[in-house]
């Protein structure tokens, strides 16, 4: 009868032992995978924006054949805004959009930005920093300027 109370236990040291290597290895796998950015469905699926307080509904495309990134933001303010000046840098490259005078965006109002020379080849991540400086127009404590900084990325078409 000892003979057999020690069998069975063997038998179930010797099953927790193999099951826990197979437990072992998947979340050795699933850790390598998930470091390789499998698991995060914003590294496949178009860009994404973040940061950028005060503005709203951001969509960006950078393009890899015209070397053009552009952006498209909602004043997310309840007094309008003057854009003065828009940068993005990709990396060691630094540009400014050209801001028309008087640039204004009332609250709800969508204007798209656009610069040169931000981009990388076609195909390839990017991740381009974003600078906006505006003056918060009707406001007469504090009207400004304000920046508001943030990251869009994604895969240049």
């Amino acid at each position: 009868m000892i003979l057999m109370v020690k069998s069975k236990s063997q038998t179930a040291i010797e099953y927790m032992i193999t099951y826990s290597w197979v437990i072992i290895i998947v979340v050795a796998v699933a850790a390598v995978l998930f470091g390789l950015g499998f698991f995060n469905p914003g590294s496949s699926i178009g860009s994404s924006v973040s940061g950028l307080s005060g503005f709203s509904n951001a969509q960006a495309t950078c393009s890899g054949k015209t070397n053009t990134f552009s952006i498209s933001l909602s004043n997310a303010l309840s007094n309008s805004i003057n854009v003065t000046q828009f940068n993005a840098s990709y990396g060691s490259t630094y540009s400014i959009a050209s801001i028309p005078t008087g640039a204004v965006m009332t609250p709800g109002a969508a204007n798209v930005f656009t610069v040169s020379g931000v981009c990388p080849a076609t195909s390839s991540r990017y991740s381009v920093s974003i600078s906006i400086e505006y003056l918060q127009l009707g406001r007469m404590v504090l009207p400004g300027p304000y920046i508001s900084t943030g990251t869009a990325s994604g895969v240049s078409s």
